[in-house]
């Protein structure tokens, strides 16, 4: 199991989730992404688009099933959106897989969200 903290202030503007996360990899099975979800349902599309998000990355270098689960553990109503657990998931999932993503990152100054400059996809 890995336990992963977002804890950020920006622009006068806090950024909090932790999030709980256990993979299971099979590098033998077709190519599949399974994610199962057990916290507040506020919070299952978001985890859910991260969860893809990130699997779209894993598949350029891995082939094979993954199988995640997942659980947003603390939330602040006013310091969590689903922007931020959408980056804490993948966050979560690649410090545990141990897979670095340079196109997913948060400005610290600017407290903006990048998932992928080749989409230019910046919140």
């Amino acid at each position: 199991m890995n336990i992963f903290l977002f804890k950020e202030q920006a622009n006068n503007r806090g950024y909090y989730c932790e999030i709980s996360t256990n993979c299971n990899y099979d590098e033998l099975a077709p190519s599949q992404l399974i994610v199962h979800y057990t916290g507040d349902h506020r919070w299952q599309v978001a985890v859910e688009e991260a969860s893809s998000i990130f699997f779209d990355y894993f598949t350029k270098a891995n082939k094979g099933k993954l199988e995640i689960d997942i659980e947003v553990m603390k939330w602040r109503p006013v310091d969590t959106n689903d922007t931020v657990v959408k980056y804490a998931t993948i966050k979560a999932l690649s410090q545990q897989l141990k897979i670095n993503l340079p196109d997913v990152s948060f400005d610290k100054t600017s407290g903006a969200f990048t998932f992928s400059k080749k989409a230019n996809n910046t919140v």
